[in-house]
């Protein structure tokens, strides 16, 4: 390497390994040649930028002007990578997962992200963040960039060359998807080259394999399916519709489906009188991904091709259903409505007033939104606006469930787990706080309900708009990561005392893109052709559930309740786990269940090939 690549290139490898072990640090007493797994992207990335950046520096050494501004570039840039790599700490703390380009575009908004991203950081973070970058440019300085002697040059290399080949050969030795590859990769080679793959190349994954033609029959629309008289039904169909969302309530944490945890006293009152989905999922770990099936029911697409309002005609949706037939409709949402358009799509989907944190009004709980408290106030007022001339249809969307799980002042908290009894136990208990307050407030709609003799000609329908995650059984943090139960299995609840006077838990298999189906099928109403879930209460719903997510890898599942079965396309492995054995997927059975695997593959394919015909615009004359 040339004098003045070598000691600025030395010192950026040894901050992206000081970055990398601070972030094993807690592990390294058990296991201490992690810091060698976890690393050995790091330091290949820096070997290899030193030499580009020494080649560069080569080339243009005979053009003072040019090899100045290369020389301050190359400084500026490497500040920043510095600086990222401390950054990276708390990136992979709070998502399991380097950043990339992909979360970045579903994420939306920066401004958002404010108080998450203050919830991660720390005195020290921050002070790391600010010394790595000046570390290094003062290592950048012309009086401080001498060339050591050949030997000590070799060595250096040899070591890095060391380092590099101990930490491949025992990444090796990991197991498929484990956590320690996918915090070891290189944050900086991750970032700009999923925004490559973005910007530049067709990032479609060659996954359709032969399938049974049959398998199409999963992906029928709903007007297709046979939707009988509703027998069990003595009562006439609800007057009024309401849909709560609970933003990012895992099933899994609720007292409701055998949490340890009292969160949700009231949903289990409510549950006297409600249908109770024991396995029922979002497609997709994402709220801009569950918007789709939610409000249109159509599924949320392909991690190359989403599925948004203008890839092809999808209307009508339920609002533009019952307000062609009178209702009124409105969509009230905790969070800001215009994050990633989610104001515009649900006027597009019927919803007639839109309500957010200005409408609302009140205390913003959070960068996100305001208080549910607020939420549901405004519900309550909006349906006190006219309770009578016109039936109502309302979609109200949670929010201090979202990260980082705010909660309001007249919220008492519960400890449920004691301090560093479990990692991230801190932010699980105001997790399991905030689902609490949120299950306090749908216990005032209801009652809200009952005092205005509406609880019997209301409707009321309870989900979550995805999961979330703490790492306690797979390393797994937040949502959009995984298709594992806690990122994908949501409540659902159809509540109302003259449908369900005695209440119950069901088995049937479902997912978000049968909500609207189910409802019209309870209403009486014919679901458009271009609905592509099926009625919860019909005899031919598949009995299976497909999902994906795409964050690191593309990765995709179906379960059919009993067996669930996950496809890592981009980093080559598939899973398989049988959910009553097995409900927290911790043994992986596909050797065991290869036709099984074989079998759920195949249905992978067909989801696939069916989604891409049904995203595909139409031919235009």
């Amino acid at each position: 390497m040339r004098r003045s690549v070598f000691v600025p290139t030395a010192v950026l490898g040894v901050i992206f390994v000081v970055a990398k072990t601070f972030l094993v640090w807690k592990r390294l007493k058990n296991h201490p040649l992690l810091v060698f797994t976890i690393s050995a992207e790091d330091v290949l990335a820096v070997l290899m930028a030193g030499l580009l950046a020494g080649g560069l520096l080569k080339l243009t050494s005979q053009r003072a002007r040019l090899y100045r501004g290369i020389a301050i570039a190359l400084a500026v840039f490497g500040a920043i990578a510095a600086m990222f790599a401390v950054a990276n700490i708390a990136i992979i703390h709070a998502l399991g997962y380097p950043l990339n380009a992909r979360m970045l575009a579903l994420a939306g908004r920066f401004t958002d992200l404010r108080s998450s991203m203050l919830a991660q950081s720390s005195p020290g973070l921050i002070g790391g963040m600010i010394a790595a970058p000046l570390v290094f440019l003062l290592a950048s300085l012309p009086r401080l960039r001498a060339l050591p002697s050949r030997k000590v040059v070799a060595m250096v290399i040899l070591l890095a060359c060391g380092w590099i080949t101990t930490g491949f050969v025992l990444r090796a030795q990991s197991e498929p998807g484990a956590w320690e590859l996918r915090a070891g990769h290189n944050p900086h080679r991750e970032f700009l080259g999923t925004l490559a793959g973005r910007l530049l190349f067709d990032r479609r994954v060659e996954l359709v394999g032969p399938f049974p033609a049959g398998n199409l029959d999963d992906f029928k629309p709903a007007l297709a399916r046979t939707r009988p008289a509703l027998p069990q039904f003595t009562a006439p169909p609800p007057r009024n519709v309401i849909m709560i969302v609970l933003e990012s309530t895992a099933a899994q944490y609720l007292s409701l489906y055998g949490a340890r945890f009292d969160t949700t006293p009231h949903l289990i009152a409510e549950s006297a009188h409600a249908m109770v989905f024991d396995r029922f999922y979002a497609h997709m770990g994402y709220t801009c991904c569950s918007r789709m099936p939610l409000l249109f029911s159509v599924y949320p697409g392909l991690p190359w091709t989403y599925c948004y309002p203008n890839t092809r005609p999808i209307q009508p949706a339920l609002g533009a259903l019952l307000k062609q037939r009178g209702w009124r409709t409105a969509f009230l949402s905790a969070a800001d409505p215009e994050y990633d358009e989610l104001k515009y799509i649900a006027a597009d989907a019927g919803l007639n007033e839109i309500f957010g944190p200005d409408e609302l009004g009140g205390r913003m709980a959070s960068s996100w939104g305001t208080e549910d408290g607020i939420l549901i106030d405004g519900l309550i007022k909006w349906i006190d606006a006219d309770k009578t001339s016109k039936p109502f249809y309302a979609v109200a969307w949670t929010d201090q469930t979202h990260h980082p799980y705010t909660l309001s002042a007249d919220t008492t908290p519960v400890e449920f787990l004691a301090p560093n009894s479990i990692p991230h136990a801190e932010e699980m208990n105001r997790y399991l706080n905030a689902i609490r307050q949120a299950d306090r407030h749908i216990g005032r709609l209801f009652d809200a309900l009952r005092a205005r003799n509406l609880a019997d000609d209301t409707l009321v329908i309870i989900t979550g708009d995805h999961g979330e995650a703490f790492g306690e059984l797979h390393d797994v943090m937040g949502h959009g990561g995984g298709v594992y139960q806690e990122n994908l299995r949501v409540p659902m609840l159809l509540c109302n005392p003259k449908l369900f006077p005695t209440g119950s838990h069901v088995q049937q298999v479902g997912g978000h893109v049968d909500i609207n189906p189910t409802i019209a099928h309870l209403l009486g109403i014919s679901p458009p052709a271009n609905w592509q879930g099926a009625s919860l209460l019909g005899p031919d719903h598949p009995g299976r559930v497909y999902m994906l997510a795409d964050r690191s890898d593309y990765q995709f599942a179906v379960t059919d309740g009993r067996f669930k079965y996950a496809l890592h396309e981009t980093d080559g492995f598939e899973m398989l786990y049988d959910l009553e054995k097995d409900p927290q997927e911790q043994h992986d059975v596909s050797a065991a269940h290869r036709e099984i695997s074989a079998e759920m593959r195949s249905r992978i394919s067909a989801f696939v090939h069916a989604e891409e015909l049904y995203l595909k615009p139409p031919h235009r004359e």
